[in-house]
């Protein structure tokens, strides 16, 4: 029997790690969190051993948000002699980009849309846009969804399944967009660096001021940015996304 799957730490990221676990695998991870009694490392330490198991660390390199806390982490880890793999995220993320790939391909879909959802006020600010999309295309363009946060997926989830909707969501926080390659343009709320293989439309907040943005310093961040106002333009011009890049 092959060793369970081990998470650690427990929490906004670990969450996240463990979706694309998941996914991947078929199979739900152990969480480990030091903050509730028995669920600590060291509450788990013999088992991990006694199954020949690693830890799967939930450190985002990418973001750098978490790096001081993983250090500590890390000292834990080799005081209870504790193998782990760093670079989990990473791996996989790439593994669950390569299973929607497989997936879309046998779905047969010919235009496909990737929204990302933030999790930011339950991303309320990118409106109806998937629904428009779908209605105007009448449901030709396919949407998958990759989403940052626990919370985010689960919502996206159950919207697909009350509305039967033909869509696809899976976790892929931002810093990891750059990793797909098979949709045909890419809707993002976060100004991380763009993917340079895919158009990508940036969606700001409808009452963000980006009057004061010039948009040549932007340029590797974004193809076209989605405002709500002419008033909100960036000084260096600006646009909203066509629909033609959709082939509609």
């Amino acid at each position: 029997m092959k060793p369970s799957t081990y998470i650690y730490p427990a929490g906004v990221t670990g969450k996240v790690l463990g979706g694309m676990v998941e996914y991947v695998t078929g199979k739900t991870p152990i969480f480990i969190d030091d903050n509730i009694d028995t669920c600590g490392i060291r509450d788990y330490a013999k088992v991990i051993l006694s199954q020949g198991a690693s830890v799967e660390l939930a450190w985002d390199k990418r973001s750098g948000l978490n790096h001081q806390t993983i250090f500590k982490l890390q000292d834990k880890l080799k005081e209870l002699s504790i193998p782990y793999c760093e670079d989990s995220m990473l791996f996989y993320a790439r593994e669950s980009v390569k299973k929607l790939k497989s997936q879309i391909a046998l779905k047969g879909w010919k235009q496909v849309l990737g929204i990302e959802l933030g999790g930011m006020a339950e991303d309320k600010h990118l409106g109806f846009l998937d629904d428009k999309i779908t209605e105007f295309s009448k449901g030709g363009i396919k949407i998958v969804y990759f989403c940052g946060t626990s919370e985010a997926y689960q919502r996206i989830q159950e919207k697909i399944s009350q509305e039967s909707l033909d869509s696809l969501a899976i976790f892929l926080p931002c810093f990891y967009l750059d990793l797909v390659d098979y949709v045909d343009v890419l809707c993002k709320v976060s100004w991380t660096p763009k993917n340079t293989k895919i158009s990508t439309i940036i969606v700001g907040h409808s009452l963000a001021d980006f009057s004061s943005l010039f948009l040549k310093e932007q340029e590797e961040k974004l193809d076209y940015l989605c405002i709500a106002s002419p008033k909100f333009m960036p000084s260096g011009g600006g646009g909203i996304y066509p629909l033609w890049l959709f082939g509609v």
